[in-house]
């Protein structure tokens, strides 16, 4: 009966997502192309929601299972990986500049809403996170392009984040481990960071 109510759940969801997709391989007009890629964001959000939800009534939470959903959302998703070889380029080649758009940004950012709601429902713990996501999760945030244009520039709109971000980091600092492009960190180049990291 719980695994019918999650597919019951998933499914329009699913339905809706190869939807966006379809439009955004046939449509080029670029207001619609950016309605689709937002609308796909939100759907990737309250898919996680709905796991998280149906997990925790049932009493069935596994994390290792979750994890392994969360991260197959991230690697199977064609625009944040493109998004990503970008990252990577930038950073093996040590280009200074780098052509991506806002909502690029948004959409792999996100993926990282959803962490963060996982770990502060305690779904799944930082260690695991961190094993696997920690590279996905700073190549992004300590990317200068992207600080200008979206995390800094519209930081009050990242709360989420910036209170992962928090975490996170000083996990890795605490447990002397490296960090990528630390030049860049949040709590140095973003004034509003103390604000933002505290839990109202």
């Amino acid at each position: 009966m719980k695994k019918q109510m999650l597919i019951f759940i998933l499914l329009p969801i699913f339905v809706v997502y190869i939807g966006c997709q379809i439009l955004l391989s046939i449509i080029e007009n670029p207001m619609i192309t950016g309605i689709a890629l937002a609308f796909q964001s939100a759907i990737t959000i309250l898919g996680v929601i709905s796991i998280i939800y149906q997990m925790k009534r049932g009493h069935e939470i596994n994390e290792l299972d979750f994890f392994i959903k969360l991260k197959s959302s991230l690697l199977n998703d064609t625009q944040d990986m493109e998004l990503l070889k970008k990252l990577q380029h930038q950073y093996e080649c040590c280009e200074k500049d780098i052509q991506i758009e806002n909502i690029e940004i948004i959409r792999y950012l996100a993926f990282f809403d959803s962490v963060y709601l996982a770990l502060h429902k305690k779904v799944i713990s930082l260690e695991i996170l961190d094993e696997t996501l920690s590279y996905y999760f700073f190549i992004a945030v300590h990317n200068e392009k992207i600080q200008d244009l979206e995390l800094i520039k519209y930081a009050k709109y990242y709360k989420d984040i910036y209170l992962l971000y928090d975490i996170w980091f000083n996990y890795r600092k605490n447990n002397n481990k490296e960090i990528m492009n630390i030049e860049n960190a949040l709590s140095i180049k973003c004034e509003d960071y103390d604000t933002l990291v505290k839990i109202k």
